[in-house]
């Protein structure tokens, strides 16, 4: 169907013009279809997976390819419905949808960051490795505030730090304590 006037008349009889109920229900549908099919390519996408923290440019890709797709699909299911947009509208469309969603997508990974990065919602872990490996991770994790990490220690050989540290963090035991 073409438009919620086409659909009453099917129903209700050629020269009759459709109620505002009517035509809001009918539109309601539409939309809720859109943002149905919005929502599986952002799933389908992993744009609604909660990584740790990712970089906002790779966010900022990752809502461009999607968007794009989107857009493309929207125009192509629409080739032959009857509906006309200009390339400037569904440009306008691209832009708009980009913009917000890659925008607030932007804003909320600089919030989180900024959260980490002040202490909330941090995470402790521990290093299973004391070696030259572990102490690169130390020094990584460190240098990384916004990754979310607090190191509460190290586990490995104990024979190979006796005074029981690396770098300043304690070795709290062997890998065979790791179930306690």
């Amino acid at each position: 169907l073409h438009s919620a006037e086409q659909a009453w008349q099917l129903t209700h009889g050629p020269g009759t013009a459709p109620s505002f109920l009517f035509v809001i229900e009918f539109y309601s549908l539409a939309v809720g279809l859109v943002y149905a099919l919005w929502l599986i390519l952002f799933v389908s996408f992993g744009l609604y997976r909660t990584p740790r923290i990712s970089s906002r440019f790779d966010e900022v890709i990752a809502v461009l390819k999607v968007i794009t797709m989107g857009t493309v699909l929207f125009v192509i299911a629409t080739l032959d419905s009857g509906f006309t947009f200009t390339r400037a509208l569904m440009g306008m469309y691209w832009l708009l949808l980009f913009g917000l969603v890659a925008g607030g997508r932007f804003a909320l990974t600089s919030v989180q960051k900024y959260l980490i990065v002040s202490g909330i919602g941090r995470r402790r872990a521990l290093i299973v490795g004391s070696e030259v490996r572990g102490v690169r991770l130390l020094h990584s994790l460190r240098d990384a505030p916004a990754e979310g990490y607090d190191i509460v220690g190290f586990v490995g050989a104990k024979e190979e730090h006796p005074d029981g540290e690396v770098e300043g963090t304690p070795v709290l035991g062997e890998e065979r304590d790791l179930h306690r």
